[in-house]
C-alpha cells in the first residue's frame, strides 16, 4: 500500500487498488439491475432473453436489439439511491481514508454524484474510448472547472472483464505533458480528439473483476476492446483536496 496514494498519483500518474469480492457483488447487482430496467422498456420478450443471459454474454443477442441507441450515457447514470449504497462499500470509504473527504462530480446535473457504467463487446472497436486526457474535457467546456483548491482524480472499476484483454490502456508518464488535442461535434456532443501523430502504443492494465485503476485527469488512456467476453465497467471522477 502507499503510504500516500495522492502523492503517488502526482508522480507516476496513477495507482491501483481491488475491492473486496462482497463489494463486487454489490455494485455488480446494482448495475444488472440498471441494466435490465433499460432492457425492460424495449419489451418484455428483450427483458426476458436478458434476464437470463449471463451479463458478460450480452454480445450473443445483440441482433435483438439497437447497441448505439440502447446505451446512451444519460441511461448508464446509477441513480441517487444507488449512489448511496455505493458510498457505504468498504472501497469507497477506504478511497476516503487515501484521499481525504473528496467530492464525486455530477457530470450530467443530475443532482447527485455520477457514477456511470460502460459497456463494450467483444472484438468491437467503435466501443472503446479513443486515447484522450481527461482535463481535455474541462479545456473545451464540456465539464466544469474543479471547484478551488481541488484536483480531479479518476476511477475506472472492472466489473466484468477478461484478464490480459479489454479494459483500459494508457502511457506511462503521460501526465507530464502536454498533448495536442482539437473539439469535434459528436451526435450533437462536443468531445475532445487528440492531434497526436504517430499515436503512441499504450500499456494495458491487466485487470480481473474488483481490479482498480485510479488515475491523474492529464494521463492519456483508453478503452481496449475485450476478445471473447463484454466488458462492464464503472468509473467515476473525484475532487481531491490539494
Amino acid at each position: 500500500m502507499f503510504e500516500n496514494l495522492d502523492l503517488h498519483i502526482e508522480k507516476y500518474g496513477y495507482a491501483t487498488k481491488k475491492m473486496s469480492p462482497d463489494d463486487l457483488e454489490i455494485v455488480r447487482n446494482l448495475i444488472k439491475a440498471n441494466y435490465l430496467k433499460r432492457l425492460e422498456t424495449l419489451g418484455q420478450g428483450i427483458y426476458t432473453k436478458f434476464q437470463n443471459l449471463p451479463m458478460d454474454s450480452y454480445h450473443e443477442e445483440i441482433q435483438q436489439i439497437d447497441h448505439s441507441q440502447t446505451w446512451p450515457q444519460s441511461d448508464r447514470f446509477l441513480s441517487k439511491d444507488d449512489v448511496t449504497e455505493i458510498k457505504k462499500l468498504n472501497f469507497f470509504k477506504n478511497l476516503q481514508s487515501e484521499f481525504g473527504n473528496f467530492v464525486v462530480l455530477d457530470i450530467d446535473n443530475n443532482g447527485w454524484e455520477s457514477f456511470v457504467w460502460r459497456i463494450v463487446r467483444p472484438q468491437t472497436l467503435t466501443d472503446p474510448a479513443p486515447i484522450h486526457a481527461d482535463y481535455w474535457f474541462n479545456e473545451i467546456g464540456a465539464i466544469v472547472d474543479a471547484p478551488a483548491g481541488t484536483h480531479r482524480v479518476k476511477v475506472w472499476i472492472a466489473i466484468y472483464c477478461e484478464y490480459g484483454n479489454g479494459g483500459i490502456g494508457f502511457l506511462p508518464m503521460s501526465h507530464i505533458k502536454n498533448w495536442p488535442f482539437h473539439a469535434e461535434e459528436i451526435n450533437g456532443v462536443k468531445k475532445p480528439r487528440h492531434d497526436i501523430s504517430p499515436v503512441p502504443e499504450v500499456e494495458p492494465f491487466l485487470s480481473n473483476p474488483g481490479d482498480m485503476f485510479i488515475f491523474h485527469d492529464r494521463l492519456l488512456h483508453c478503452g481496449l476492446p475485450s476478445d471473447k467476453k463484454t466488458r462492464f465497467s464503472l468509473e467515476f471522477t473525484m475532487y481531491v483536496k490539494n
